[in-house]
């Protein structure tokens, strides 16, 4: 079953008081949280006090963390009740409503767009849209950084799929079924069309970062 937008808004609305407690407990998908987030941090690779936007950015978590190695931050979440637990933790930090096909920010405002276990709730082509709009936020030579689920082809999800199954893992099924975990081939291969240089790293059996690097000369082609 996939869900609604409705649905999206009715679940983390609900489930945002306990967010935090899902996340750095190790839940299932969740095991390496804290190196996801230092991850992405790291690969953002901007200057001291540049502008960076979270998009997705839940409770603020991934926000606090380049907010304390000394980027500026706007971080950004159609949920309200995402967004007040961020603004109970974030200090300093503009906290919008938007989401990835309306991030509420002027063109090539940043430096970096970055987001963390999000994007997989858009399937491919609404994927394609959001690159589009991460894009358009960034400016020339900037970077977008993805950390999400995700799987290395098709046939890796497939086969994660079946060892799920044989495990008995029934409850993870579920969950592969109901969301659009897609494949890095497809999640490179949507930024490398729009110009963009890409890297992808495995940190555990769910989760890749993906970074996209927009060259100077074509960052300015980059709009909706």
């Amino acid at each position: 079953m996939r869900y609604t937008h409705a649905d999206f808004m009715a679940l983390f609305d609900g489930w945002a008081p306990t967010y935090d407690q899902t996340v750095f407990g190790g839940a299932d998908g969740f095991e390496n949280y804290r190196e996801v987030l230092a991850r992405v941090v790291r690969a953002v690779r901007a200057r001291p006090r540049a502008l960076v936007v979270d998009v997705g950015a839940g409770t603020g978590n991934l926000s606090l963390e380049l907010q304390r190695v000394g980027y500026r931050v706007v971080a950004v979440d159609p949920s309200a009740g995402m967004r007040r637990e961020a603004r109970r933790k974030l200090r300093g930090v503009p906290v919008l409503d938007g989401h990835f096909l309306h991030i509420p920010l002027p063109d090539g405002v940043a430096a970096a767009a970055v987001s963390t276990y999000a994007l997989h709730h858009l399937d491919d082509p609404t994927k394609a849209l959001a690159a589009r709009e991460l894009l358009r936020v960034v400016r020339p030579g900037g970077r977008v950084v993805i950390g999400d689920i995700a799987f290395a082809s098709w046939r890796a999800r497939e086969e994660f799929r079946e060892l799920l199954l044989a495990r008995g893992r029934l409850d993870l099924v579920e969950e592969l079924d109901s969301e659009y975990y897609t494949s890095v081939e497809v999640l490179t291969g949507t930024f490398e069309r729009l110009g963009c240089r890409c890297r992808a790293e495995q940190v555990d059996d769910w989760v890749w970062i993906v970074t996209a690097e927009v060259p100077p000369a074509a960052a300015g082609e980059m709009g909706p």
